[in-house]
Parts: C-alpha cells; structure tokens; sequence
C-alpha cells in the first residue's frame, strides 16, 4: 500500500472553474520572483497561484471556486477538522513543478525555529484538479543534504518557509495521475509534471487540521478518518 495518494469520492458535487479554462494562457498575470528564491526569479518553479500570480489574479481564482472551499468546509468540519490555507497551483502545458514539499503554516505559527527535515511529515491534503489526465503528480526521496530550505514573503508581510530539491539530487519513488479528487501525501518531497502541449493544469489544495490539537493530519490517519469515502 503506497503512502502518498489515495482517490476519494467526496459527497458533494464539485464545481468547476469558469473563470479561467485549462487552455487559458495565463503568464501575463506572473509576478516574476514572488516567492523569493532566486531559481525563481525568471521562471515560477512552483506554479503556485497564491505566491507566484498578482493577487487579484488569485483572488478571482478563489472566488470562483469558493463553493468547493465551503462544502470542504463543511465536510472536514464533521470529523473536528477544518483547512485553515487553501492553496492552488497552475502547471502550464509542457512544464512541471519544481521538487518540492507543502508548508502550510507561516514561521509565526511556530513556538522555535524548524529545520528542512522537520517539513517531511507525511501531512495530508484534499486536491481537487482540473487538466489534462495525462499529467501526473511524482513523489521522490533524497539525501538529507540534498534537501533546502529558503523563505517566501506573502503581500501580508507573512513570512513562509520553502523546502524543495533538485531533481538530479532525487529519486523517484511514485507517480500518479491525479484526475479526480485526491488525499495526497503533502509532506513528501513532491512534484507535477504536465505533458500535454495545449492544456493546463488547475489544483486547488486543502490542508487539513485537528481543531483541538492545531496540528495537520498525516496520511494515514487521514485514510482511516477518511475510509469510508476512500477507494
């Protein structure tokens, strides 16, 4: 049994889209260097909405799909959870996302100081994703040394720490299409790669998070809170 991706039927119906198409070219609205590092400063390594797009671009983005927020919401909210970061994330045609592990929680949050390997903690997340069925989402191991951390200021001023990899440091463990709604494993070193020459790659992205304890829900403990509704 693999520890990274599961498929889940969730009980409402999912709404798609429409202010933006998978086809859409939408490299005008990238804000160069928005997450910091400088392997980003002429090309958006990580695709991620939130961090490397204007942010009125992002806000429309999260309007549009906020009926999909709400009814996440609502069901996490049964088990004593809730996602208190929805991500998204946009792999263009032909490209991929840079190696990589989900931080979910700004360095405020934190009572001390995290170091890179702190970051691998096997946290789950709901991914909803609209775009070619040939992309595939990859999970890779790597040496300690191998593994980086850098940091990301959000327009708040919050301060968010990076970790990722570079690929030839990294080996390639597993790898599935993630067509339809997914528990993914988001705190393994992870990635996207997108073939398709016409078509996009949407994602949008729920942490998950125990009310009482404040602390995001690992994999596996997701598959069993999860297990009816897991295939």
């Amino acid at each position: 049994m693999n520890n990274y991706h599961r498929y889940i039927n969730l009980p409402f119906n999912i709404k798609k889209p429409s202010v933006i198409k998978t086809t859409d070219n939408i490299d005008d609205n990238i804000k160069k260097g928005g997450c910091g590092l400088p392997e980003c400063v002429e090309r958006c390594q990580f695709g991620s909405i939130t961090a490397c797009y204007d942010k009125s671009f992002w806000d429309s983005i999260q309007d549009d799909l906020k009926e999909n927020e709400n009814n996440i919401q609502s069901f996490l909210d049964n088990y004593n959870l809730f996602s208190d970061n929805p991500l998204y994330f946009w792999t263009k045609p032909g490209d991929n996302l840079h190696i990589h592990v989900d931080n979910n929680k700004e360095t405020s949050y934190f009572k001390k100081d995290r170091k890179p390997l702190d970051f691998i903690d096997d946290h789950a997340k709901i991914n909803i994703t609209w775009g070619p069925i040939e992309s595939k989402m990859q999970w890779w191991t790597a040496n300690d040394n191998a593994i980086q951390m850098g940091e990301e200021k959000d327009d708040e001023g919050r301060i968010w720490n990076i970790l990722y990899a570079k690929e030839k440091d990294c080996t390639l463990v597993y790898e599935k299409s993630i067509n339809r709604p997914s528990l993914v494993n988001g705190g393994r070193l992870h990635s996207v790669i997108n073939p398709s020459k016409i078509e996009g790659r949407l994602t949008q992205s729920f942490n998950i998070v125990n009310k009482s304890k404040l602390e995001t829900i690992k994999f596996n403990e997701a598959l069993n809170i999860f297990s009816e509704y897991v295939i």
